[in-house]
């Protein structure tokens, strides 16, 4: 009996292990299209002024924003940290906020914990 009760306890702490993701959010408040690369993966099709990105796996990743407007110069960061101080996923809210001299700056804005693998909305046919 206990045998079955770790076996069962093992399973569910693994699929607890495999739901941990976390997500991100880049936005700017003057509509700036962009697209965004992590790991140098392309993550937004078009380019837009609020990117939402979901369920990573990683506790970091390599991040490059290409504005649609080429005069404006590329943001590139080494490491996009998506955990909190614990090592634990979060929801990262990120901001593009243009300085002074007109170039464009990434700022950590705000995070929520415990965040949970989000299963993507399927598409829909219209109806006829």
């Amino acid at each position: 009996m206990k045998l079955i009760a770790l076996f069962i306890l093992t399973i569910f702490s693994q699929a607890a292990w495999a739901q941990r993701v976390s997500h991100c959010t880049i936005f700017n408040e003057e509509k700036k299209n962009f697209t965004v690369y992590l790991n140098g993966e392309k993550k937004n099709q078009t380019p837009q002024s609020n990117v939402r990105i979901i369920n990573l796996t990683q506790p970091w990743y390599n991040l490059k924003i290409e504005f649609e407007d080429r005069a404006i110069q590329t943001i590139e960061r080494k490491k996009l940290l998506l955990t909190d101080a614990n090592g634990k996923p979060v929801d990262a809210v990120h901001k593009l906020k243009q300085t002074k001299n007109g170039s464009y700056i990434l700022r950590w804005l705000s995070q929520s914990e415990n965040p949970v693998y989000i299963q993507e909305a399927m598409p829909v046919d219209s109806i006829k």
